[in-house]
């Protein structure tokens, strides 16, 4: 973590914290179950590599590792497993970067499908309402900028594939959840999701980049925080996904 130092309104020095970190994933994935509402709860990956960097510490999982994760109703509450093992924090906090814990409370066709044909080339605006929602986040009006395109279809010998790019960005972000203490500054999100989708709906193949940008101030101590991460994923799943 760096250290700069800068002048507050007052003219006393304000102690800047910026922390850089970054995630990499490349694996293949496994749908186990489905809750309720059809969405999916259990899955795992068979890691091919992982690393994740927080300022000067890295963490790794060895290629075929086999991570497994149960969604719950609040993050904390979710079953994460390394190789049948409780995965331990360090190792949560790197999963989590890219698949998330909660529940899901829309699907991908709820949130990026089209309710009508689209053609090849074609784009329309993702339904991000109540995707950001369940991650616990409120995005101002005009804030939130998206689209989806379909680039491509082909067959397969389980059905239809559609080649799908995915392009969101949001700014001033709001999180629900931060100490009294801490003000929130400058916040932005941007992510790109190149995705192949089966005749099931679900993801066959799908590769992310996302980065994140996000200040937070904590008066009392003069503070500032910085935190820029980024991550990547790239996962392959069997078509039927089972």
């Amino acid at each position: 973590m760096d250290e700069v130092k800068t002048l507050t309104e007052e003219g006393q020095p304000e102690q800047v914290d910026r922390t850089r970190d970054e995630t990499i994933f490349e694996g293949t994935g496994k749908l186990n179950s489905l809750d309720a509402a059809g969405l999916e709860k259990e899955f795992e990956y068979s890691v091919g590599r992982l690393v994740s960097r927080k300022g000067d510490t890295e963490l790794r999982l060895p290629a075929g590792a086999v991570v497994r994760v149960v969604r719950a109703d609040e993050a904390d509450a979710a079953t994460v497993e390394v190789d049948g093992r409780p995965a331990s924090k360090e190792e949560r906090d790197a999963i989590g970067t890219f698949v998330s814990f909660r529940r899901m409370t829309s699907s991908d066709d709820d949130t990026y499908g089209s309710l009508e044909p689209r053609a090849i080339g074609e784009k329309w605006r993702p339904k991000l309402d109540a995707y950001l929602a369940g991650e616990g986040l409120v995005v101002p009006h005009g804030s939130v900028s998206g689209s989806v395109q379909l680039r491509g279809v082909r067959n397969s010998p389980a059905g239809e594939l559609k080649d799908i790019r995915i392009e969101i960005s949001l700014s001033n972000i709001q999180v629900k959840k931060l100490p009294p203490q801490v003000e929130l500054g400058q916040t932005s999100y941007m992510e790109v999701i190149d995705s192949v989708v089966g005749p099931d709906g679900c993801r066959v193949e799908s590769s992310t980049k996302a980065v994140m940008r996000m200040e937070m101030t904590v008066p009392s101590m003069k503070r500032r925080v910085v935190i820029e991460r980024t991550h990547t994923f790239e996962m392959r799943r069997d078509v039927l996904g089972r």
